[in-house]
């Protein structure tokens, strides 16, 4: 429940001569999508899941000079 918050203010706090590594080791899952496609990347957490796409749009949104989000996930889907 904390990890996005925890994310957003680290991505806002940056500087343009700051970096921003955002680093999760845990399991990852792709959510099934309408008629057979893939859905939302999630990471799941102990507390929730959390979602791919949202990490990326703070950092996306961070005026930090580098981001970088490194995802050390168990998945056999290749697609994750």
């Amino acid at each position: 429940a904390n990890s996005l918050p925890a994310v957003k203010s680290i991505c806002d706090r940056a500087g343009p001569s700051d970096q921003v590594l955002i680093y999760f080791s845990t399991h990852g899952i792709i959510l099934p999508g309408k008629n057979g496609l893939d859905g939302p990347a999630i990471l799941a957490m102990n507390d929730g899941a959390l979602r791919i796409e949202d990490v990326k749009a703070a950092l996306a949104g961070s005026k930090a000079l580098t981001r970088i989000l490194l995802l050390d996930c168990c998945r056999d889907n290749k697609t994750f």
